[in-house]
């Protein structure tokens, strides 16, 4: 029955966090090869014994003296596991903030009713602060989703050709659903990053959302106008032409909406 005995340890620092230990060994009373590798991963457990946070991965079997047959040397050494990439929402740190921005509307969600002397008044139907020269509209405050998601990557993963690639994400909205977003709603406005003096690779990705709608309706002195679909960041613009309501006042009426993409879209998916 062979021996195998720890001869010394040796352990790597860095940044004050152990990231690795390495332990030699002396084997004896093993014929062959095979047999003393075989005792060594018996003798070196996948976990470390000491650091369970780490885990087994070199191993080295020489033999020292080749007229002594049975007798060998191990190296063996156990590293702090960190993958590549910590894909898993676990191990993100997510922050948002809903606030408000203000945005001029000039026609209404909803037209309660009309007043004037003798019960009757104009009908401008659903324009807002209606003039000679138009609808003025009013402003309105609408929510803004902003969020971000902080990722630990390994060391060494975030330089500048890592950050050149993010870049081309920036500012655009996605082309594909993601996390729970449909097409168009999500753009990465930023990101920033760090390959300092830590364990890991920091780097936050800040996002802005807009909500996708249907079937918007907009009031016009003829009727209304529909439209089945704008997705999140596409731009919706109205057209107005002068034209007279029903009591022969000339104003400004809407009488077609555009619905346009503005920029390409990207797929966040390839980058987180």
């Amino acid at each position: 029955m062979g021996t195998v005995c720890i001869v010394d340890e040796s352990s790597a620092i860095l940044y004050n966090n152990m990231v690795s230990v390495t332990r030699n060994y002396n084997l004896h009373g093993y014929a062959t090869r095979y047999a003393a590798e075989g005792a060594i991963l018996n003798a070196a457990p996948l976990t470390d014994s000491n650091y369970s946070f780490m885990t087994r991965k070199d191993i080295n079997v020489t033999q020292p003296n080749a007229e002594i047959t049975d007798e060998w040397e191990a190296s063996v050494t156990w590293e702090e596991y960190i993958p590549p990439e910590l894909t898993t929402l676990t191990n993100e740190t997510l922050s948002g903030n809903v606030g408000v921005t203000t945005q001029l509307q000039k026609t209404t969600f909803n037209h309660v009713g009309s007043y004037g002397i003798g019960g009757t008044t104009p009908d401008f139907n659903g324009l807002i602060n209606t003039t000679p020269d138009g609808a003025e509209g009013a402003n309105i405050d609408i929510p803004v989703l902003t969020f971000s998601i902080k990722r630990n990557y390994a060391k060494g993963v975030f330089n500048l050709a890592w950050l050149t690639n993010a870049a081309s994400f920036v500012g655009l909205p996605n082309n594909a659903a993601w996390r729970g977003f449909g097409v168009g709603e999500v753009k990465l406005v930023g990101v920033d990053g760090s390959n300092d003096a830590g364990k890991f690779d920091v780097v936050t990705f800040n996002f802005a959302a807009s909500p996708s709608f249907t079937n918007i309706v907009i009031p016009t002195l003829t009727g209304n106008i529909t439209v089945p679909s704008k997705l999140g960041w596409q731009y919706m613009h109205v057209q107005y032409e002068k034209t007279y309501n029903s009591e022969g006042t000339l104003i400004e009426s809407p009488f077609a909406v555009h619905v346009d993409e503005l920029q390409p879209g990207v797929n966040l998916n390839n980058l987180l």
